[in-house]
């Protein structure tokens, strides 16, 4: 058993692939997270999905804040399709995530993601958020129209 370091070592080697032009290249980083972030400036396209899933299962809440950024549209790679199929993905085979993705995608994404999910519990949690940022929207507006009449000291004993 001494030499099971050296064992470990041994396994986890990466291989050698080729890339489009001939070059040699590392097939894979040995983290899944960081795999799984190259793959989704990558593979526009294509399932990602068994690579998501190697990521959350090395560390969950990395792999989730990749999927993020992977959608947001000012500041990430803004994949809505890639974004929406690891949503859908999430979905079904790890449904206790899928509130924090849900809650976060209007900010980095666009309202209509959230149409693309299939289950009661999916369409529910969707709709309750959209539903909410509604009515949100209408007391804002309500507020603002009564802000327009009065002086600045009442509208700071509003606030």
């Amino acid at each position: 058993m001494t030499n099971s370091t050296f064992a470990t070592a041994a396994t986890k080697t990466p291989t050698i692939r080729r890339t489009a032009n001939g070059m040699k290249a590392l097939a894979s980083s040995l983290n899944a997270n960081v795999d799984l972030f190259f793959n989704i400036g990558a593979s526009r396209g294509k399932d990602i999905t068994p690579s998501f899933e190697r990521a959350y299962q090395e560390d969950r809440v990395t792999a989730l804040r990749i999927v993020a950024w992977s959608r947001d549209v000012r500041g990430g790679a803004g994949e809505r399709q890639v974004f929406r199929d690891v949503l859908k993905f999430v979905e079904k085979n790890h449904p206790e995530e899928l509130a924090q993705l849900i809650a976060f995608t209007p900010e980095f994404g666009r309202f209509d993601d959230g149409y693309c999910l299939i289950s009661e519990a999916g369409k529910k949690m969707w709709f309750t958020l959209v539903g909410n940022t509604i009515r949100n929207a209408q007391n804002a507006k309500y507020l603002l129209s009564k802000i327009d009449t009065m002086s600045e000291k009442e509208c700071q004993e509003l606030l």
